[in-house]
């Protein structure tokens, strides 16, 4: 996010065996030098890209936007192994505004959909919603959740 704008997003998936994760697949895409015509033939609301953001318009090739976010990625991955997960979840919480009171819809893998209020971070990562009648649930795996524009 730049502000109230998108600039890219994260998918991220588990593979997992029993309570044992084997696998984190992670798949980024990031707005790098597309300008305003790109962006508006994409008919979304409140996109932006780095070229658009950086007051100069020069961001860099995207080679060395890939390797940087790969840098800092091993130090987040080195600092959740060393046990400081809840400085992780914070600097993450930070940068997520509507991780916590955004309305959302969340579609279960088995294709219901229900709508709840984000709550932040369980202790392991999963997010938290609130469902309608109050309850929490601690959301690892769904096929998407989304959230309300605004």
């Amino acid at each position: 996010m730049v502000g109230s704008d998108k600039l890219g997003g994260i998918l991220v998936e588990t593979r997992s065996s029993g309570t044992s994760i084997e696998e984190l697949i992670i798949g980024l895409g990031v707005n790098v030098h597309h300008d305003e015509n790109d962006l508006a033939a994409l008919e979304l609301p409140a996109v932006t890209s780095l070229r658009l953001a950086v007051a100069s318009g020069i961001v860099g090739g995207r080679a060395d936007l890939a390797g940087a976010y790969l840098h800092r990625l091993d130090e987040i991955a080195t600092a959740i192994e060393d046990g400081a997960w809840d400085g992780v979840a914070s600097a993450w919480l930070n940068r997520a505004p509507r991780a916590v009171d955004a309305r959302v819809t969340v579609r279960a893998p088995d294709g219901t959909r229900w709508p709840g209020v984000s709550a932040g971070l369980a202790d392991d990562g999963a997010l938290r919603i609130r469902d309608a009648q109050g309850r929490m649930h601690e959301l690892r795996q769904v096929d998407s959740v989304s959230f309300e524009r605004g």
